[in-house]
């Protein structure tokens, strides 16, 4: 299976396990790097936009929010990854809108690994101290914790550096009749704040 299907299968739905699960060839060092693969490091200013609706499914059932826009900093060396503002729109459920939003920023202790999986993934993304807030009809349910997910170098259908979560939080405020956990699906293009393409390499 070509990178460019496994790409596809995985933005089309559910396929970030795989990509997660699977041994990396072997250990490296990490780099982040703009304009190309062997371009300058970066550090600095990123931006995350969603390339699909965001979902979430806890006891409130599944929802769904049509943007999704996450901004911070990071490291040359991939650590350091602070997401300092992020927000959602567009959220709705089957019990009607649904206000989510996020909470507990900046989210510290994040960082882009280089993994590389033959025919697949290049790297790890973790987000850490992920906290977000929804309510729906006046019931509040509050989720936090890391999500981790595979990172993808352009050359992928997006020829952008492309993100793809599928997570579990856990349930750290809101009502009774929240869910334990919570699951997040996403999928993300992450650029330079400036819009410079970035790679994940060694």
């Amino acid at each position: 299976m070509s990178r460019i299907r496994s790409l596809a299968l995985i933005g089309a739905g559910m396929a970030s396990v795989l990509a997660l699960t699977m041994s990396p060839a072997s250990a490296a060092t990490t780099s982040i790097r703009s304009g190309s693969i062997s371009g300058t490091l970066y550090a600095g200013g990123v931006t995350m936009t969603n390339l699909r609706d965001i979902r979430v499914t806890n006891s409130l059932g599944d929802t769904t929010c049509t943007s999704a826009v996450h901004s911070g900093t990071i490291n040359p060396n991939g650590t350091n990854l602070n997401i300092t503002s992020a927000t959602f729109s567009g959220c709705t459920g089957g019990l009607g809108a649904v206000a989510m939003t996020a909470q507990n920023l900046p989210w510290s202790g994040g960082s882009v690994a280089y993994s590389p999986v033959a025919y697949g993934r290049d790297g790890t993304i973790t987000i850490g101290n992920y906290t977000i807030s929804m309510t729906v009809s006046g019931l509040n349910c509050v989720y936090s914790g890391a999500l981790v997910g595979a990172v993808y170098n352009p050359g992928n259908p997006l020829q952008h550096l492309a993100v793809v979560i599928n997570g579990t939080v856990t349930k750290s405020g809101g009502s009774f009749l929240c869910a334990s956990t919570a699951t997040v699906e996403a999928v993300y293009q992450l650029v330079g704040s400036g819009g410079e393409h970035l790679w994940v390499t060694s």
